[in-house]
């Protein structure tokens, strides 16, 4: 081993104990139990019913049909659903920890940014958010951020096994993930250009990657008795609402933000930003994030109303990897102004601290709630952050 260790075995030192305190705040934060929604409920019936009786069925008898199949498979790794739900949310902390190293590395040069890259991404709400309730976006952010990470470092190889397999686990977690396998797409063929060999390519990509989606809904929809039809969707029918939403939900991630009109305005604001920089950096891997978090918004914001109370657990992938482009940015700016480098020690400091002081109230919130009313199906929790 080299003495004296390496800077970069500092920063993996430092994003480790970053992944461990966040680690801890979760713990802290669902002492007395996970939370429980109406979700919950689902996906905790179609475990027990799957280990008892090999069906995924709902709390009240009737088919599972509105969510993948995924998360209920996972839960029955133990025979207590407890025991799977710790070690699932470990080793999904774990993983996000290690592909914020590498998407660090990836993306940014500095070390300043890379640990405020971590710190943004570990201590951010949105992580705590999914990981104190019995929700499966935990999961789907591990496998969307190693996707992500996939395609930034090998492009060429983009289409083969792990990435299909990792699609595929994806949209299986989530029927979302349909949304973030159009995105890794769309940045693939804005990079690499819009030939009928690389449309092809990429269309045969989606259609494997979301195969296993498809199978499912269509067999809900035609094959059981169940009062699900996947393609009868409210599409544009609350564009304002859900701009709404989407804004205020996005905004949280960096500072308390209400559900406010003025939040559909930055939403819009945001998306036209995100498209003037993938289009004018489509050459360069920045594209990546950018066109995902675009295409991956857009795919909410143009469906059904949203409920204003699960809007941060669909959306929590999106600040996440924000920060990549935002980060690089200011790296651009220093290189630029050198009073630049004085401003980015500071926007650098309350990058890493406030969401730090964030994480440490929220949990002290739900930890207050989850022991003053310990989780049960018939106290079910509205999530909110702040």
């Amino acid at each position: 081993m080299q003495w004296p260790p390496s800077r970069e075995f500092w920063l993996k030192i430092v994003i480790l104990l970053m992944t461990l305190l966040a680690i801890g705040a979760e713990v802290y934060a669902r002492w007395c139990g996970f939370m429980l929604t109406s979700d919950s409920l689902q996906y905790l019936s179609a475990a027990r019913s799957f280990r008892a009786a090999g069906v995924f069925l709902s709390p009240d008898g009737s088919h599972y049909a509105y969510w993948p199949p995924l998360y209920p498979l996972l839960i029955n790794l133990f025979n207590d659903p407890v025991q799977s739900l710790i070690a699932i949310n470990i080793a999904c902390k774990l993983a996000i920890g290690w592909l914020v190293y590498l998407l660090g590395r990836r993306y940014l040069s500095r070390t300043a940014t890379r640990v405020a890259f971590a710190a943004g991404v570990l201590f951010g709400l949105h992580l705590l958010l999914i990981s104190v309730f019995v929700w499966s976006e935990l999961v789907f952010v591990s496998l969307a951020l190693a996707l992500l990470y996939r395609l930034t470092c090998c492009p060429d190889r983009l289409f083969s096994g792990a990435p299909l397999v990792l699609g595929f686990l994806l949209c299986l977690q989530r029927n979302a993930g349909v949304f973030w396998i159009a995105g890794i797409c769309s940045s693939w063929l804005l990079g690499r250009g819009w030939s009928l060999r690389n449309v092809a390519e990429a269309g045969v990509f989606f259609l494997l990657s979301t195969s296993g989606m498809w199978a499912w809904n269509a067999g809900n929809t035609w094959l059981i008795d169940a009062d699900f039809a996947f393609y009868d969707q409210p599409f544009l029918s609350a564009l304002g609402g859900n701009s709404r939403i989407a804004g205020s939900s996005l905004a949280a991630a960096f500072v308390p933000a209400s559900n406010h009109i003025f939040w559909a305005v930055i939403f819009w604001i945001f998306m036209a930003a995100g498209a003037w920089t993938a289009w004018k950096f489509r050459s360069s891997n920045l594209v990546a994030p950018v066109v995902l978090a675009l295409v991956y918004c857009a795919g909410f914001v143009l469906m059904g109303p949203l409920d204003v109370y699960e809007a941060d657990r669909y959306f929590c992938v999106v600040p996440m990897v924000v920060y990549l482009p935002l980060l690089r940015a200011l790296e651009w700016l220093c290189g630029r102004f050198a009073i630049a480098s004085r401003v980015l020690v500071v926007v650098l400091l309350v990058c890493s601290v406030y969401p730090l002081v964030r994480m440490g109230r929220n949990a002290q919130r739900w930890h207050e709630r989850s022991c003053a009313v310990p989780p049960t199906p018939e106290t079910l929790m509205q999530p909110q952050i702040n």
